[in-house]
């Protein structure tokens, strides 16, 4: 085998991994954004542990293989972010085994904005599996001073910058481009890790509300010196409790579809199927699809959570001492409202204060007038003259009914006098079951309201009602022998 065998085997290697891409392609880097970009480490606040396998190129024999293990998590209160990830990729004759460790920082600016910047350090042992190539010269000096595998050193770099639903990144893999030289001697037997340049946008739509349903679109960009540029267009729909699907156009390359399922919220399986266009599909009659399992440890957002609440109450806590003006005025309105109800409270004791008074003063009103009543009664009546007419019993009596007529001559059994029709109404009611044929009847000399317990023309009888009425109820009473002539 002469060197242009052998430049021929790592050309067509470098074309099968997509347009002079080393860097393999990844269809379920919505889901999985770490396994692109080292920034996005720990960005979901949980530990995020992926698996995929990636199956390209089936019509050259045997085409491209690419697994990838990946975990990421959050750590310093979600300040930072760490990473792990294992790859394997075999390509016809080459073979590539590789890890590294990640380490993520994130900048928060404030609630809508942050920047996370990220970096993986690891090794890749490279190897070329020379037993499997057809050579006519077994004993061909330049493939016999090849090894057949060869350690380099790989650092990966990115930046991401999110602005509400909307994220950018930058990515930078194999940012040193290190040499794999597979041959100490000759200075040919070597190829260089090209540094690639990947930038991403995309949005996230929350369709629903608690962001149930959420769309994503998304636009990928590649870039290798040397290479023609490579793009990804791709609409991914998203049900955190239920799975995903999406469409991804990759340009000059394929269409490519994904479906997958959100088991328990927690347990992630997805399956993409590329289907081949442009230039690509004169060389490829097979197919490419990837298979993704991934599991999400819900737990571990605990501490992240608590973080986050403080930080909520510090907020709360210093918008209250922003609004420590209106605290101040709310609390001048208490106090306005307390001497409020403390001046109503006086005002109210005051009225009851009054009607007592009002009330005391009317029963001395009554009192007196029952008195001076009952002196008039019991005074000794004078004799007419004769030929004299007979004169009223009291001139200070002028009986009437309530309707203004006037109240019959006869004896009187009164239980009360009042100044105050209500009061008087009120003394009526109470003595109405014992006295079914109790009223009302108003003196217009004085403006008093008289309750007539009983009318009689027969003084026996009256003076039976007036001692039965005196016993039971203990008040005053007396009779009066009432004449209008």
């Amino acid at each position: 085998m002469n060197r242009k065998v052998l430049l021929i085997a790592f050309s067509a290697l470098s074309y099968l991994q997509g347009n002079a891409q080393q860097v393999p392609f990844y269809n379920h880097n919505i889901i999985n954004p770490f396994v692109i970009n080292p920034a996005m480490a720990g960005k979901s606040g949980y530990i995020d542990t992926y698996l995929a396998r990636n199956q390209r190129y089936s019509g050259f024999n045997g085409g491209a293989i690419n697994n990838v293990l990946t975990i990421d998590g959050p750590f310093m209160q979600d300040k930072g972010g760490f990473g792990l990830s294992v790859v394997q990729q075999t390509q016809g004759i080459q073979q590539q085994v590789g890890g590294g460790l990640t380490y993520a920082y994130k900048v928060k600016i404030n609630e809508d904005n942050d920047l996370r910047m990220g970096a993986t350090f690891g090794v890749l042992d490279n190897r070329i599996e020379l037993a499997a190539i057809n050579v006519s010269q077994d004993n061909d000096p330049y493939l016999t001073g090849l090894r057949p595998n060869a350690l380099s050193f790989n650092m990966n770099a990115g930046i991401s910058y999110r602005w509400k639903d909307l994220r950018a990144g930058v990515a930078i893999p194999q940012v040193v481009g290190n040499k794999v030289n597979f041959s100490e001697q000759n200075t040919r037997g070597y190829y260089r890790l090209a540094r690639h340049i990947m930038g991403s946008v995309e949005y996230n739509f929350n369709l629903l509300k608690r962001q149930s349903l959420i769309l994503t679109p998304q636009a990928l960009v590649r870039y290798v010196p040397g290479a023609p540029l490579q793009y990804d267009i791709s609409a991914h729909i998203d049900k955190p409790d239920l799975g995903w699907a999406s469409v991804t156009y990759k340009s000059d390359y394929a269409v490519q579809f994904n479906l997958g399922f959100h088991i328990f919220k927690q347990l992630h399986v997805g399956y993409s199927y590329e289907y081949l266009i442009g230039s690509i599909n004169t060389y490829s009659s097979g197919f490419s699809q990837e298979f993704l399992i991934g599991y999400t440890f819900k737990g571990t957002k605990t501490e992240v959570v608590r973080v986050e609440k403080v930080e909520k109450i510090r907020e709360v806590i210093k918008e209250s001492a922003t609004n420590e003006e209106l605290a101040r005025k709310n609390k001048e309105l208490e106090e306005e409202l307390r001497r409020n109800q403390e001046e109503q409270e006086k005002l109210r004791k005051e009225k009851e204060t009054l009607e007592a008074e009002k009330i005391r003063t009317e029963e001395m009103i009554r009192q007196r007038e029952l008195e001076r009543l009952r002196a008039e009664a019991e005074k000794p009546k004078e004799q007419a003259k004769p030929n004299e007419p007979k004169e009223n019993i009291d001139e200070a009596y002028r009986f009437v009914q309530l309707d203004s007529t006037d109240s019959p001559d006869g004896i009187y059994v009164i239980g009360g006098v009042f100044s105050s029709k209500r009061n008087a109404e009120r003394s009526l009611q109470q003595n109405i079951e014992d006295y079914p044929n109790v009223y009302l009847v108003m003196n217009k000399k004085n403006g008093f309201f008289y309750v007539v317990i009983l009318y009689t023309q027969d003084a026996e009888l009256a003076k039976k009602e007036f001692n039965r009425f005196k016993k039971k109820t203990g008040l005053k009473a007396w009779i009066l022998n009432y004449k209008l002539e």
